[in-house]
């Protein structure tokens, strides 16, 4: 009850023959069957997932666009099989979100055409997000719920149990075992070769499709890691800042390598005061500092702590920052703090993905790469 079937597809001949072309083992690709369906509330969301281990099937992985929505999309994507079956997707959304999907993934194509000018992707992002953003204020609206900003998890959604991440994810696109393999989204002309004062940003990743940076480019860069000068980092504990301001409750974030680079490398006394700077302080500082690069040009004042916590881990002899995301692989970052840590193996045009499957991008975030 509550639930509607809206389609169901086999992926066709040639998308498979291109993600095979593309070093895919045959066991791995995830969706061979699709199926979409749309609910009333998100109630249903557990109960169709106990429905289909009942019948038999294994959930392989869960991507909860409920809670981390891409460019507004929310929905939870299930992929499923049986022992000796192929497998299949199930994609879960409000009905809201179902009615507009066409509509708002059309904008997205007029992102992915090459020909189309900057200012024209903007609007095109802007507008599918307006879409979906739209479409989710009527859903909330209806279940008697204020509306969530954009980016903000939807905190209502009941929990999804995920299944435990085998020890070596490589083979399904996530992080790889020996955390060599690197790659980068971004246009054509990007020049790897460039030292960038806050680094140059890979993804950890062998499927280009489960990047969260599919929206920034048009072409994939895969590399391999070619240092041991790397610092680890972490993600946590979060930390308060303007970045997050209206996105949560407590104006409390995750951090990006760069920034907890500066965490580990600082005293607690010194990460908290230039936590708190202001950009002029911040772009002042670092002139002083690190002088050659030109630090106005950083959108905010939370870019310049990616920069700051990346010129002191180079004077601190490190040629990268790499931080692992254990349970969420995909945001799992290496940064290059000279051209020589990472080595380009393979240029390629980004690989548009299937019809069938929703926006997989985000909101662009302020470029720090």
């Amino acid at each position: 009850p509550g639930v509607r079937f809206i389609r169901s597809r086999v992926k066709g001949v040639e998308r498979l023959r291109e993600k095979l072309a593309g070093n895919r083992e045959p066991d791995v690709i995830s969706d061979y069957l699709g199926a979409r369906v749309a609910f009333e509330s998100e109630d249903s969301v557990p109960s169709i997932m106990q429905s289909l281990e009942r019948q038999g099937f294994e959930v392989i992985e869960v991507d909860n666009f409920l809670n981390n929505p891409r460019v507004g999309y929310r929905a939870v994507h299930v992929q499923i099989r049986r022992p000796g079956a192929l497998s299949v997707e199930i994609q879960m959304a409000p009905q809201e979100i179902a009615a507009v999907q066409i509509q708002a993934h059309a904008e997205l194509e007029i992102f992915r055409n090459p020909t189309v000018s900057t200012a024209q992707r903007e609007a095109a992002v802007a507008k599918s997000e307006a879409i979906f953003g739209e479409a989710f204020a009527r859903f909330q609206e209806r279940q008697g719920r204020p509306a969530v900003p954009v980016g903000e998890p939807a905190r209502f959604v009941p929990p999804v149990r995920e299944p435990p991440p085998p020890p070596h994810r490589g083979s399904q696109g996530l992080a790889t075992a020996d955390q060599q393999n690197v790659l980068r989204i971004d246009v054509a002309d990007f020049d790897p070769n460039i030292s960038k004062p806050q680094g140059t940003y890979f993804s950890i990743l062998d499927d280009v499709q489960k990047s969260p940076n599919l929206d920034v480019g048009n072409t994939v860069f895969r590399g391999r890691v070619q240092t041991e000068k790397i610092l680890e980092v972490s993600a946590g504990p979060p930390i308060q800042h303007a970045r997050f301001r209206g996105v949560t409750a407590r104006s409390e974030g995750e951090i990006s390598a760069g920034v907890s680079a500066l965490r580990k490398l600082v005293s607690p006394q010194e990460f908290e005061r230039l936590r708190a700077a202001s950009k002029p302080q911040l772009i002042e500082e670092l002139s002083q500092r690190f002088p050659g690069p030109d630090y106005n040009r950083f959108f905010d004042s939370y870019e310049l702590l990616e920069a700051y916590g990346a010129q002191v881990a180079r004077e601190k002899g490190f040629d990268a920052l790499r931080l692992i995301e254990p349970q969420a692989p995909e945001f799992s970052e290496f940064v290059a703090l000279n051209p020589r840590a990472v080595r380009i193996t393979q240029k390629a045009p980004l690989e548009p993905p299937g019809p069938s499957i929703p926006p997989p991008t985000g909101p662009p975030p302020p470029t720090r790469g």
